[in-house]
């Protein structure tokens, strides 16, 4: 794949829209070329400032706006066409952030994990998510990560309240994450899973928050925690015990005081 085809990709990629063949022809692409890796992070950084920015409680949407604005049309665009159709995109983005404004239950920000997990939540109960692996069965969701993961993922609850929907590999700044579908009493439930193997990159991506946390979001609760598979992030419009219980079918974490190394 070539740098302009790879950046035709550029949205849907960051928004884990493509398919499996077309995400891996990116990502091969862009562990390769340093000049696109950049643009791809330059990019999504961009994204996440703007919705971190609108998530603090003092957030000055129309400040924002202007900002982002005159940063693309100053910074990023020299042709007339392009620069409308980057104030455009940035505008859309913009709005579409003060739709799915967040607020945390703590005073730690949302971690970049916790906003994935919820924004992919909504776009999956809008029917522009589909899952890859459609199945009711758990196991089978171990058998369709196996290969696609740098590990394995944890186990997920068992029982007449609950029931898996299906399955997709995801990717955020490049790390390809496992997202779950299930169901709680009829209520959807989004699980983010992150593999023990991948936790450092993780971290140094600045995807996660330390400990366990609850979180408010736009369409539901979200709770993030380390387990011994790794560490798991549950989202859904259910109450924070229900999406303890995701959790922990993960597998209790055997160290209480572990820390991310």
């Amino acid at each position: 794949m070539k740098c302009q085809q790879a950046r035709t990709y550029l949205s849907p990629y960051l928004d884990s829209e493509l398919g499996p063949t077309t995400t891996y022809e990116v990502s091969r692409h862009l562990a390769g070329c340093p000049a696109c890796a950049a643009h791809f992070a330059a990019e999504e950084a961009l994204e996440r400032s703007i919705q971190a920015r609108l998530a603090r409680p003092d957030g000055d949407e129309e400040h924002v706006i202007e900002r982002a604005l005159s940063r693309v049309l100053v910074e990023r665009a020299p042709f007339s066409g392009q620069r409308f159709a980057v104030a455009a995109a940035v505008l859309l983005l913009v709005l579409g952030s003060l739709a799915v404004r967040f607020v945390s239950f703590d005073t730690n920000a949302v971690p970049a994990l916790v906003a994935m997990a919820a924004d992919d939540h909504r776009r999956y109960l809008a029917g522009n998510l589909q899952p890859e692996l459609a199945t009711a069965d758990p196991a089978a969701l171990l058998t369709f990560f196996d290969g696609k993961l740098a590990g394995a993922v944890g186990a997920f609850p068992a029982g007449e309240d609950w029931r898996v929907e299906g399955a997709r590999l995801c990717h955020i700044r490049g790390l390809p994450v496992g997202f779950v579908t299930l169901r709680y009493r009829g209520t959807a439930v989004s699980v983010v899973d992150v593999p023990e193997e991948s936790l450092p990159r993780a971290k140094a991506l600045g995807l996660v928050a330390l400990g366990e946390h609850d979180y408010e979001l736009a369409g539901g609760r979200g709770r993030i925690a380390l387990t011994a598979s790794g560490l798991r992030v549950a989202f859904g419009d259910v109450e924070v015990n229900q999406l303890a219980e995701v959790l922990t079918a993960a597998g209790a974490d055997p160290n209480p005081e572990r820390q991310l190394e």
